[in-house]
């Protein structure tokens, strides 16, 4: 199975994800230098660029699970868990499962991030590994930021 949830790091937002054979979906970044995503020096992270805006987010969201599925980093018949992000809830998201034969599930929407098993693992050990690496060598621009989610995420 794979978990997926989104969280804010130096003022990125960041999903995470994770497969059911152990290994880790790439981490998907938005940030907002249009330069830094054309010209992405980074092969596993997925950059996106911020835009705001009725259902901007789910077109990042589709785009980013298209990009792994055509990497491989997810195939049909596996198992996705989500948290209920609307991105993640819209028909459009929906049918793309539907579509690559992958299967999901949402979190319960009572459960909160007390009981998302993402964010008391994996997701936990993330936000701790960037903290401690933000602390001892602070990021100076945007790719600094970047390249340190990716090490702290990579981590784990």
């Amino acid at each position: 199975p794979g978990i997926a949830s989104g969280s804010s790091y130096g003022g990125k937002k960041v999903t995470v994800g994770l497969v059911g054979d152990g290994s880790v979906l790439p981490p998907f970044v938005a940030v907002t230098s249009k330069q830094l995503v054309e010209n992405n020096p980074f092969d596993d992270v997925k950059l996106f660029q911020w835009v705001s805006g009725k259902g901007a987010y789910t077109e990042m969201v589709l785009n980013y699970l298209n990009w792994c599925y055509d990497k491989g980093y997810l195939t049909k018949g596996e198992l996705v868990f989500l948290d209920r992000h609307p991105s993640h809830t819209c028909e459009k998201t929906k049918k793309w499962f539907e579509e690559h034969e992958i299967n999901y599930e949402l979190f319960p929407a009572s459960g909160g991030s007390l009981l998302n098993p993402n964010d008391n693992s994996f997701n936990a050990m993330f936000k701790e590994d960037f903290k401690k690496l933000n602390t001892t060598s602070p990021a100076a621009n945007e790719k600094e930021q970047v390249d340190l989610i990716r090490k702290a995420y990579y981590q784990v």
